[in-house]
């Protein structure tokens, strides 16, 4: 069943996907408003260090294998018993190795008593990570709906939790509390609403199966990790070389331009699948990659001047005067949405061409690079040298690697979309991809 918005004929999946990304964002937003302004700077600055530091492990909990997992569902090759709780042991044994290893880290590197307790406890809620599985199930039969249902239900118990925890003045340790409880809710409806319908048998557990789930997902899970050094990198080692103080100043701003990425993994949700059905027309393949550079290119350049014009006015309604440095910071950032719509669209690209190989070592060869550079310029510059390390591994993430490439065009389809923007075509963009 299709419908219609905007003259865009959306199917069953992809308005709930427009549902879940936009209660999301709002209640997300107004989530990181009551924590940025009730911590203040330095205590958001330890908040996003534990944030940081415990994202750095998660790749190893999930194990990248929620997308096989669909597939594998929709292939029906193996019993969907045996499939679910073989993924599901996976991630419970990794979550445990993982969940030591972050206790064992946190400990040897001797946070004090409330750090330690914080990273404890949001630790321990990756735990329910692996009811993803049962999303994936859902997923791979259509039931959308039944996935939106739990992460709204769990965003809305997060966000009251905060409000409660505002208003009751608890400390930093009840807020990671509030995210176990909130996995805990999307843990339960996720085993909800497959007991309805399905028994839940606890040894069901295949070695061949797990094996080859482990060997597919091996791909994804570097990629997941290259993706989290570049993205949290900058925020540990500000706190390394700075201090909380300097950390909470990025990371205020950091998190303001992050809640913006949910526009083009909507528009790669919504049009991955069409364009790869056009990679046998090659104009029109052609004509929708350079159409929709262009798109980003526009809407890149309307958020950034939005973001570096209006910093100071942004954080000060937002954060309060008590973070008016991180103004400046915002302002240098406001190219970093660039980067998210960019990277979907090569992304898609490469996906199209059977490139993701590429996408991946271009993704880990530039996360080294950001974290060498980080390095080498936050102890000389502060701040502005995690922005500089910043910028320099998204452009050879996203053009150095491609230009070394002579297999592909995608960097040619950026530079006519660049050099061309007065012919850009919203309406006969759609209408290619419908």
């Amino acid at each position: 069943m299709a419908y219609s918005f905007l003259n865009i004929n959306l199917n069953k999946s992809l308005l709930w996907l427009i549902i879940e990304k936009g209660f999301k964002f709002f209640t997300g937003f107004l989530i990181l408003l009551l924590i940025t302004r009730y911590l203040g700077l330095e205590e958001f600055g330890k908040y996003s260090f534990i944030v940081s530091f415990v994202s750095l492990f998660a790749p190893f909990i999930g194990l990248g294998l929620d997308d096989i997992l669909i597939k594998e569902f929709t292939k029906k090759n193996f019993p969907d018993q045996t499939l679910l709780n073989t993924s599901f042991a996976l991630k419970v044994i990794s979550f445990a190795i993982i969940f030591f290893s972050i206790i064992f880290t946190s400990y040897f590197l001797n946070y004090d008593q409330i750090l330690t307790l914080s990273i404890t406890i949001y630790s321990a809620s990756l735990f329910f990570n692996g009811f993803n599985s049962l999303e994936s199930f859902h997923l791979s039969r259509d039931n959308y709906h039944l996935s939106v249902y739990s992460k709204i239900i769990s965003q809305l118990v997060l966000l009251l939790f905060i409000v409660f925890i505002v208003q009751s003045n608890r400390g930093l340790s009840w807020i990671f509390f509030s995210y176990f409880i909130a996995n805990l809710f999307y843990a339960l409806f996720q085993f909800y609403w497959y007991k309805r319908e399905f028994k839940w048998a606890i040894l069901c557990f295949d070695f061949k199966i797990a094996k080859k789930l482990l060997i597919m997902s091996l791909p994804l899970m570097v990629g997941g990790l290259a993706y989290i050094i570049q993205t949290h990198t900058d925020q540990l080692m500000i706190k390394y070389f700075l201090g909380f103080t300097s950390a909470g100043i990025y990371s205020s701003s950091v998190n303001l331009i992050g809640l913006t990425i949910f526009i083009p993994y909507i528009f790669q949700k919504a049009f991955l699948s069409k364009i790869i059905s056009l990679k046998e027309i090659k104009l029109k393949f052609n004509y929708v990659m350079v159409e929709s550079y262009r798109l980003a290119i526009i809407m890149s350049l309307i958020v950034g001047i939005i973001f570096f014009s209006l910093s100071d006015y942004i954080i000060n309604i937002f954060y309060g005067v008590e973070f008016k440095a991180s103004g400046g910071v915002l302002a240098l950032l406001s190219g970093r949405f660039a980067y998210f719509f960019f990277g979907v669209i090569r992304a898609i690209y490469l996906i199209v061409n059977g490139q993701q190989g590429l996408m991946m070592k271009s993704l880990i060869f530039s996360s080294i690079i950001n974290v060498i550079l980080n390095y080498i310029l936050i102890p000389i510059m502060g701040i502005n040298g995690a922005i500089l390390a910043t910028y320099i591994s998204c452009v050879v993430d996203l053009v150095v690697i491609d230009l070394l490439n002579k297999r592909q065009n995608n960097f040619k389809f950026f530079l006519k979309a660049l050099f061309s923007l007065g012919k850009f075509n919203m309406k006969s963009l759609l209408k290619n991809l419908q």
